[in-house]
């Protein structure tokens, strides 16, 4: 999906991880299994503005992004950090977001040679702000990092609402990196239940560094327990 930008706007930088068609599809089965019309959903980690499509189905939709050039993409999407959110408690019906994977998209060093680059600092065309995950490898920052994310977003979603991750594990020096199960191991720490766990199956990257094994993303649907 190509982001519509604001009109008058400055254009607005591309993304490396926008929402693929088959992520739709499954955001709107859920919507569909869990939710009502005119739910409210954020994404707290929004980039160019993806979530905003689920407004044509007659949802509500609130992104926040911490980078101004991909915030500007859509009039919905607030400038501000997922870790300090600026919403009153128990303001959301649903929490729908894809956080960075930890994977070879956070690589942020100067480029030297003409090859392509798929990262979020070569899209975006400058240095992350200090506080962008999509600048740390999977490790103790990240997740640290996303601890703080998870934290607020509980803190917005309503009791008993649902938070819908989409998440995927990556290969680093042959070994499997099990980014997917430290979420899920988090966001049950945090009082979340998991209700379903569905493969999507999407285009691996398969150019340099960022080649991958063919892991899936998955996209884990929570509930807050409401305790």
């Amino acid at each position: 999906m190509t982001a519509t930008p604001i009109p008058g706007a400055p254009s607005v930088p591309p993304h490396p991880a926008v929402f693929s068609e088959a992520l739709y599809d499954v955001f709107l089965e859920t919507l569909t299994d869990y939710g009502h019309i005119g739910d409210a959903i954020l994404d707290p980690m929004a980039g160019t503005g993806g979530i905003h499509r689920l407004r044509t189905f007659g949802y509500r939709t609130v992104g926040v992004e911490l980078e101004p050039g991909w915030a500007r993409s859509h009039p919905g999407t607030l400038v501000g950090n997922a870790a300090a959110l600026p919403f009153e408690d128990e303001t959301f019906d649903f929490i729908i977001t894809s956080p960075a994977f930890g994977n070879r998209l956070a690589d942020h060093h100067e480029a030297k040679d003409p090859s392509h680059r798929r990262t979020y600092r070569h899209y975006l065309g400058h240095q992350l702000n200090p506080l962008n995950t999509g600048q740390f490898q999977w490790g103790q920052q990240y997740r640290i990092m996303h601890a703080l994310i998870w934290y607020e977003a509980r803190r917005v979603l309503r009791r008993g609402g649902y938070l819908v991750l989409d998440i995927k594990d990556h290969v680093r020096q042959g070994k499997r990196q099990h980014v997917s199960n430290w979420h899920y191991q988090y966001l049950w720490g945090l009082g979340f239940d998991l209700l379903d766990v569905i493969r999507v199956d999407v285009n691996n990257y398969g150019f340099g560094q960022n080649r991958e094994l063919r892991l899936p993303e998955r996209v884990l649907v929570f509930k807050e327990s409401a305790s």
